[in-house]
């Protein structure tokens, strides 16, 4: 087991077979290795993160609050992003 010391909000982690995905403090989507621990990358995040998932979908984790934005999880870059609310009534 292993621990890794960060700023988290109340988000739920998503996590697949490589990577723990969580939104932390101050508006970032951490990517982390499932089994050392270790960062894989760290990118800033237009979501504020309160009471956001991470869930991973295909080659992307998504996350939710304000928008709707997917980060590539080889390199957490934003593969897409919806600004405009109209995704809201699905996850009510």
């Amino acid at each position: 087991l292993w621990t890794q010391p960060m700023a988290l909000t109340s988000c739920v982690p998503g996590v697949d077979s490589h990577s723990v995905y969580a939104l932390g403090a101050p508006s970032r989507l951490y990517a982390v290795d499932r089994r050392s621990g270790a960062v894989r990358w760290v990118v800033p995040s237009i979501l504020t993160g309160v009471n956001s998932a991470a869930a991973r979908v295909g080659n992307v984790v998504v996350t939710a609050s304000g928008a709707l934005v997917a980060f590539d999880t080889a390199k957490g870059a934003v593969a897409w992003q919806d600004a405009s609310g109209e995704w809201l009534g699905g996850f009510a």
